[in-house]
């Protein structure tokens, strides 16, 4: 298993990758909020089987939609959390 964090502002997102051991894969990442860039990242989660990949991201309303689409657009499943929740 595959684990993508993802913190979701206006501009840009930061992510975090690890495997189920806690193996960090990928420590730091930010990327914008553009189409283009989130072909890189799709790219990088192309390295594993999208059914092994679990993506829980912050629910922030419109932020992240371009994202969440772009995402199911590619057939990759994600939870929102709402951080005023936890």
């Amino acid at each position: 298993m595959i684990y993508v964090g993802i913190d979701i502002s206006k501009y840009k997102h930061d992510c975090f990758i690890c495997n189920n051991l806690g193996k960090i894969i990928v420590e730091n990442l930010s990327f914008e909020n553009t189409k283009k860039v989130f072909q890189q990242f799709l790219n990088l989660l192309k390295l594993y089987d999208n059914s092994n990949v679990h993506i829980g991201l912050e629910a922030t309303g419109h932020c992240g939609l371009n994202l969440k689409l772009f995402l199911e657009k590619n057939n990759y499943t994600f939870m929102e959390f709402n951080p005023l929740f936890s």
